[in-house]
């Protein structure tokens, strides 16, 4: 177990005309080693959730329980320091977070914050920047406002990883993003979970995106979660999520249309590929 979240409600601006509920007797266990999704529309309380996970939303007296490993978010001497060294945390937009006057300098921020030494720093900027893509002896001296879009955004997530999280949050990594890349950003958070961190959650409103990759996915709506279940089961629901505003993948459009028709297939299919050789076997092809 990574994350344990029992009993959590919060409220924005509680005793105001404009008060709103935006969780809702959140329980949550989040296990170590899990690629969870969270979706939900805009206001389900995605983003509301993950604030309190690393302390940026404090925990409220009697509104529920957060550990996270061995700290115990209810108390008040909780570690918050060590808390965020467990936990990277990956905004949206999260080129907008380069500030310094080069890419290693950048990437150096966090460990040096949490006390890694000068070798270790060093070493752990040139392995982050390595496994996000980037050449680190090229780009090192570079200001980080020079770079492309992409790169920009790659070397932000270095900057978190080379902390050396347990845990990887991302919101929304790949908004504004073109569709070539976000496959490559979505490649590049799976090949880190394998890599370099053991547990990832993932938030976004589009559950194309989240469905090839994670093992579990949690819907959220108005506060509260909806379905703690698999990429493949979820979509059993798929009349409540396209209701609640959420894209079903086309993949699965096309499966339930051929369901219809007469022609089930024997896999639910979160993309095209896997779709295509669902139909291959269906109609009684070789699927090699």
């Amino acid at each position: 177990m990574s994350i344990e979240i029992k009993g959590l409600n919060f409220t924005y601006m509680t005793g105001s005309p404009f008060q709103r509920h935006a969780l809702k007797d959140i329980d949550l266990t989040i296990n170590e080693g899990d690629f969870l999704g969270i979706i939900g529309p805009t206001g389900s309380g995605k983003s509301t959730l993950i604030q309190h996970i690393n302390g940026l939303i404090k925990l409220r007296k009697g509104l529920g329980n957060i550990k996270v490993y061995d700290i115990d978010l209810t108390s008040r001497k909780a570690d918050l320091l060590r808390l965020r060294s467990y936990i990277g945390m990956v905004f949206q937009y999260p080129e907008y977070q380069l500030f310094d006057e080069t890419v290693l300098k950048d990437v150096s921020f966090a460990p040096k914050n949490f006390g890694y030494s000068k070798e270790e720093i060093l070493a752990n900027a040139r392995q982050s920047l390595e496994l996000v893509g980037l050449d680190f002896e090229q780009i090192k001296d570079r200001s980080p406002f020079d770079l492309s879009g992409g790169q920009k955004r790659r070397v932000a997530i270095a900057g978190v990883l080379a902390a050396k999280p347990r845990i990887l949050v991302l919101d929304e990594p790949t908004s504004g993003l073109d569709p070539s890349g976000k496959r490559e950003i979505l490649a590049l958070i799976d090949n880190l979970r394998r890599k370099w961190v053991k547990t990832v959650i993932m938030i976004s409103h589009n559950i194309d995106e989240i469905a090839e990759f994670a093992n579990r996915i949690v819907v959220m709506n108005e506060g509260s979660i909806l379905y703690d279940t698999t990429p493949t089961k979820v979509f059993a629901y798929s009349d409540k999520l396209r209701e609640i505003g959420l894209d079903i993948p086309h993949s699965v459009n096309i499966a339930n249309l051929l369901k219809e028709k007469g022609i089930p297939l024997d896999t639910v299919p979160l993309n095209v590929e896997t779709l295509t050789k669902s139909i291959i076997r269906a109609l009684g092809g070789d699927n090699g």
